[in-house]
């Protein structure tokens, strides 16, 4: 539990120092191109830090591998999004789609899970905040 802990406090400060570094950047050098690892770092820790809060592993892979794959599709094909593609300040990637997206669907699916929950909670089990 103490490694969880530390790992988690981790992720928060280097996910809040990304954030706030990143919006005062941008307001006192508009124009500044922050170094190609800040956005997969920011997506990365964003994506710790929803997952530590889950607990659960299996759907958390399942939501980084369907929306990775949902993301290849789109690229390849342009459907269902329409026709996009991905530069390289996402980093590394496979099929024109960078890995720091899986980040990115991760979070967004945990946070609908966790909205959905909470709208519309099951007969009889508590809604726990994480």
């Amino acid at each position: 539990m103490r490694g969880r802990n530390i790992l988690y406090g981790t992720l928060v400060a280097l996910y809040s120092v990304l954030w706030v570094g990143g919006l005062a950047t941008r307001w006192v050098r508009p124009g500044f191109q922050a170094p190609a690892w800040t956005a997969p770092a920011f997506l990365a820790a964003a994506a710790g830090i929803a997952s530590l809060g889950a607990g659960e592993a299996m759907p958390i892979l399942v939501f980084a591998a369907g929306g990775f794959s949902a993301e290849l599709i789109g690229v390849q094909t342009g459907i269902p999004f329409g026709r996009y593609a991905y530069s390289e300040r996402l980093g590394p990637g496979a099929g024109g789609v960078p890995l720091a997206i899986a980040c990115a669907w991760v979070v967004l699916l945990l946070f609908a899970r966790d909205a959905a929950c909470r709208l519309f909670p099951q007969p009889g089990k508590a809604v726990r905040l994480r």
